[in-house]
């Protein structure tokens, strides 16, 4: 395995964070504990992946998906669940007839960790890395058998209704020639929807009727004498 590497500055030079977050998540391990990578993922600094990405590139160490992989109960019975949630390892599987131990590990560069599991293991340690949350799934898979429930999704505030769309400031029609050709059209180009074109058109008609009516009053008057066309036009201008 690569030589021991400081996750912080691959991290920093990978450009996966910053060196203020550095310092940040190293004051919050400095009062709570916990490995720094999880620690950057936790606050929300770097997403999984991306540390998991540069760390695999900087140490060439490959990448592995533990929760995913079969289960093999030879490998589990290497390591106890305890042990590998503290640690932050999860035995993969046996290979080479039981001789080496396939172990995802959270921090590849903690060697005096890799030591100890090899010790407590009796086999050889081939090492790949996975995400702290996925190490953790794995071992609340295979060792718990229990499944990690997945976030819930946030649920959706209810939407306004939409109002109809304007293009254009509405003009009111002047006959009912125009309402016709409103009807005809889209209203959406005049600025009125459907049903307010209706409601003119029954308003255009009322006044069209009121209108006929008071002609025919005004004829009367002249008529009979009460009005005449001189008084009338004065009226209008007034």
């Amino acid at each position: 395995m690569a030589g021991r590497n400081r996750v912080e500055d691959i991290l920093v030079q990978a450009g996966v964070v910053d060196e203020l977050q550095i310092r940040s998540a190293y004051a919050q391990q400095g009062q709570w504990g916990g490995r720094l990578a999880r620690i950057l993922v936790e606050r929300k600094f770097a997403a999984e992946e991306a540390v998991v990405h540069a760390l695999s590139v900087a140490l060439r160490v490959p990448r592995i998906r533990p929760a995913g992989e079969p289960r093999d109960g030879g490998a589990l019975a290497k390591l106890d669940a305890e042990f590998c949630e503290a640690k932050g390892v999860f035995p993969v599987a046996l290979r080479d007839n039981g001789k080496t131990l396939l172990l995802a590990v959270a921090d590849p560069t903690d060697l005096e960790m890799v030591d100890e599991v090899e010790r407590r293991a009796r086999a050889r340690i081939s090492v790949a890395i996975a995400g702290e949350i996925e190490i953790r799934t794995a071992i609340d898979r295979h060792y718990h058998h229990k499944e990690t429930a997945p976030p819930k999704a946030a649920a959706r505030a209810p939407q306004p209704e939409p109002e109809p769309e304007r293009l254009a400031p509405p003009v009111a029609p002047s006959t009912n020639d125009d309402l016709d050709d409103l009807l005809a059209g889209a209203p959406d180009a005049t600025g009125f929807t459907r049903e307010e074109v209706e409601r003119i058109r029954a308003i255009a008609e009322n006044q069209e009727k009121s209108g006929k009516v008071l002609r025919a009053v005004t004829e009367l008057l002249i008529e009979k004498g009460y009005l005449s066309a001189k008084d009338l036009a004065g009226r209008h201008k007034a």
